[in-house]
């Protein structure tokens, strides 16, 4: 089934250009959203989600009230909330395995709504991403929205503050505006946000994806049955010469001399 923005039908091929000329209403809303003061959240019910990550609660959760993610360049924050149920999944998409983590937390957010009392829809919420020189953002976006078009849902596109809206000129370089979102489970808010605490096992988890374990892609942590946060098996190889690495200033590490 595919995307709606205002129950119409999104019109493909596409490019974010072309989205926010179809739909302007999506600038109105990104600037909105732009334009607050990113919350810094210390809530003891939060759930931090890291890079390559998801997780799906419920409102009736009793340990979870907010769930959280930043630290978002070129990468992307997608929010699904099912209306009926209120479940909520959130993720952090970095170009890995998009389609397996967009079936797996669609699959989620419908399991876990199966139950509820009232029929509801599926509201997306996409933050992140700038104008960056190689266009990885753009790639990305396109991605996920084409990811989400091709499965057997209904899918209402709500927020799409992507790119050019989450993009700001600083010295003449562009860069991102929104760097982390918050969203509360029980009333659906999503605003951005900022997190002193990313815990537990912040470096476990981030092992996983600085050890580049691509094939792995997204996966969820949260266990909503038992309120466990839950740390599978990952395999790593090595990272080569880490001790020249670990030795660099920060300064020489952002040049990014040897991606070129």
């Amino acid at each position: 089934m595919p995307i709606l923005v205002n129950d119409e039908v999104l019109q493909w091929p596409l490019s974010s250009r072309v989205i926010f000329k179809r739909y302007p209403w999506f600038k109105s809303s990104s600037k909105q959203l732009v334009s607050q003061q990113p919350k810094i959240v210390e809530e003891k019910q939060l759930l931090y989600v890291c890079q390559r990550e998801f997780a799906v609660v419920s409102p009736q959760d009793k340990f979870i009230s907010i769930l959280g993610t930043d630290d978002s360049t070129t990468c992307n924050m997608v929010a699904l909330r099912h209306t009926g149920s209120g479940v909520v999944a959130l993720g952090h998409f970095d170009g890995s395995l998009v389609q397996e983590g967009v079936s797996s937390m669609v699959t989620e957010v419908k399991c876990m709504s199966s139950s509820s009392p009232s029929d509801g829809k599926l509201e997306l919420h996409m933050v992140g991403g700038f104008l960056d020189d190689k266009g990885y953002s753009e790639q990305l976006v396109l991605q996920i929205l084409d990811t989400f078009n091709s499965l057997a849902h209904n899918i209402n596109l709500i927020t799409c503050c992507v790119c050019e809206l989450n993009n700001v000129k600083k010295r003449k370089l562009n860069w991102p505006i929104i760097y982390g979102i918050g969203i509360n489970i029980k009333s659906g808010e999503l605003y951005p946000a900022s997190f002193p605490d990313r815990g537990p096992a912040i470096s476990l988890r981030s092992s996983r994806h600085f050890t580049r374990c691509d094939k792995d892609g997204m996966v969820c942590i949260y266990q909503s049955t038992s309120g466990f946060l839950v740390i599978g098996p990952f395999n790593y190889r090595p990272v080569p010469e880490i001790d020249f690495w670990l030795a660099q200033s920060d300064q020489f590490l952002q040049t990014g001399w040897w991606e070129k």
